[in-house]
């Protein structure tokens, strides 16, 4: 069989190790996408590599591509790109590729709410209290203050919050208003001990609203940095897209975890992909991992970077595993057998034996890229004959049915679910 490219990851890697040093193509990727506007099965990348790189070369290289791009594009002077850990994003956004145009920052009060007797942050706070780690199961209360919120969010709206963070694993939403005479509405009476307390800890001013989430530290952060989102467009201050729609908000977020659990498996995933290599002062911390500390694993930081621009992530990329020993611990840490590692593998780690440079790239997003220069937030409104959320093509009507000769003549077999 065939498959179709992700990406050209390893070929581009395998060229470094040849003794190609630089790399650039603009090339077609085929991904099993989500659904998004935009996302699409088939997208196009500005795609590029570097041996004998480190993560400030590659990030300096690319800020100064983009600062040209938007100068010759839209006559705009990119300033210097900000930088944010993928810790500090989820901390403040609840999300690794947050929209700085407004604030609506996400607060940890859960010292606070430990002081209430609000029946559902206590319930939050008993899951426990272990150190904070990406996936931890410690539980934690979080506020969002939402300026103007007490007018601006109407009831319908709070009572769809609810609904809304269930489907991100979360219990529910309680919403408090902050006028001239106090807290009201909802669990109010609850926090008048801590009101004080509250206030100035999310520097409240009357008329403003404030959302709550008690849950653990995973669910809490995923289903606030979604809803903050929704707030957001429900509120009205999301700025238009394209040029005529407020700042150009570029961002740098580093630092990602190496590894995350998939939540069906249970098992370890590699957040950007297993080429990816540790953040230098993480190495040996990483070789020396027990396959079987989660903790330690975890806690693995590595060198991959993403270009964001007002919540959309433009372009993404890393610092790649030049060492066999490395590239081999990762597969093992993914669950994978020495034997499996070799049989899909083999040309790749063949390849590291022989003494490959240290090297990275990044790709950009080409569609995302011309989203943001006309204006639209539809990658379908930049592509030629695009295919639709559900993958269809509507001018040639793929996917269609094919006949048994054609099944036969790929020697290819057609199974029938039950018989």
């Amino acid at each position: 069989w065939y498959a179709l490219p992700q990406s050209p990851q390893l070929f581009k890697q395998i060229l470094m190790v040849a003794g190609a040093d630089r790399y650039m193509q603009i090339c077609r990727c085929f991904r099993d996408e989500d659904p998004r506007a935009d996302r699409q099965a088939e997208f196009t990348q500005i795609d590029l590599e570097m041996a004998f790189v480190r993560r400030e070369q590659v990030m300096n290289m690319m800020e100064g591509f983009v600062r040209r791009l938007w100068k010759e594009m839209v006559g705009y002077d990119v300033p210097p790109m900000q930088r944010m850990t993928y810790r500090e994003a989820m901390e403040r956004f609840g999300i690794d590729r947050p929209d700085t145009r407004y604030g609506l920052e996400i607060q940890d009060i859960s010292e606070i709410a430990a002081k209430t007797e609000v029946a559902f942050f206590k319930e939050a706070l008993a899951k426990g209290s272990d150190r904070p780690r990406f996936n931890s199961k410690r539980g934690v209360v979080k506020a969002l203050a939402v300026p103007g919120g007490a007018e601006k969010i109407t009831r319908k709206m709070s009572d769809g919050y609810t609904p809304f963070v269930k489907a991100f694993g979360a219990g529910g939403v309680a919403v408090v208003k902050y006028t001239a005479n106090g807290l009201e509405t909802g669990i109010a009476k609850f926090l008048e001990p801590v009101k004080a307390e509250l206030v100035a800890a999310l520097n409240l001013k009357p008329g403003d609203s404030v959302l709550f989430i008690a849950d653990t530290y995973a669910v809490c952060t995923k289903a606030f940095g979604e809803l903050r989102q929704q707030v957001a467009r429900d509120i009205g201050i999301v700025p238009k897209s394209g040029a005529e729609g407020g700042p150009w908000n570029f961002l740098w977020v580093v630092d990602f975890p190496m590894f995350e659990k998939n939540k069906e498996t249970g098992k370890w995933v590699a957040m950007h992909h297993p080429f990816t290599s540790p953040n230098d002062d993480q190495m040996q911390a990483f070789l020396d991992a027990d396959t079987e500390n989660d903790d330690v694993i975890e806690s693995i930081v590595s060198a991959g970077y993403d270009v964001v621009l007002n919540g959309q992530e433009i372009a993404g990329g890393s610092i790649r595993i030049h060492d066999r020993a490395v590239q081999s611990k990762v597969f093992k840490l993914l669950g994978m057998t020495p034997e499996s590692a070799k049989e899909k593998f083999s040309f790749l780690l063949e390849a590291l034996s022989y003494g490959a440079p240290p090297h990275g790239g990044i790709a950009f997003g080409l569609d995302r890229l011309v989203m943001n220069f006309v204006g639209t937030s539809n990658i379908r409104d930049v592509i030629a004959f695009p295919k639709t959320q559900i993958g269809q093509d509507l001018m040639t009507g793929a996917p269609g049915p094919v006949t048994d000769a054609q099944l036969r003549d790929v020697h290819a077999a057609k199974i029938v679910p039950g018989r």
